[in-house]
């Protein structure tokens, strides 16, 4: 699995805003069993997509309003962030492409 970002990151808008500045500028979303990608328009199967970074993100210890930030990068060069809510509101296909990507 790809490594944490830094803890001393606070909101979910800064950890984008830093990723950003890495060069991780499209917006990645599920759509049925693979991601599409809001630079090329195009969809990925899980073996085409690297996981670069994650950071759990968590607003408060004592509540369930978490969230996963994604750093990925596809197989032809593009670099995006994918976002999943944690616990009960978790988005469920974006675990099983996730789970499929990190095999």
């Amino acid at each position: 699995m790809a490594p944490p970002l830094s803890n001393t990151i606070h909101t979910i808008n800064s950890i984008i805003n830093d990723l950003q500045t890495e060069g991780f500028v499209h917006t990645f979303s599920i759509i049925a069993d693979e991601i599409g990608c809001s630079g090329p328009r195009k969809l990925y199967k899980p073996a085409e997509i690297k996981i670069v970074k994650q950071n759990n993100y968590q607003a408060n210890p004592y509540s369930s309003s978490g969230a996963i930030i994604y750093a990925l990068e596809t197989n032809d060069g593009f670099k995006g962030v994918l976002i999943n809510r944690c616990g009960i509101y978790a988005d469920e296909a974006i675990e099983r492409f996730i789970q499929r990507a990190s095999a």
